[in-house]
């Protein structure tokens, strides 16, 4: 699993941050078609109350790969 953490002090989007980072997450599966699924229907940007940008879905995509 991927977790994706919108930080609560600065609002930043971090991917695996650590345990101890608090904020809101949200877990997708290590796999392309669960990132097409959430990309396309704009899940994360939904429970992530927060934009979604370019690089971070590049860096998703090279933890898949």
């Amino acid at each position: 699993m991927i977790r994706i953490l919108k930080e609560t002090s600065t609002g930043e989007l971090v991917l695996n941050p650590d345990n101890k980072t608090f904020g809101r997450s949200v877990y997708i599966c290590k796999s392309k078609e669960c990132l097409t699924k959430v990309m396309k229907k704009n899940k994360l940007s939904k429970i992530l109350k927060a934009n979604i940008s370019e690089n971070l879905i590049k860096e998703i995509e090279s933890v898949l790969n």
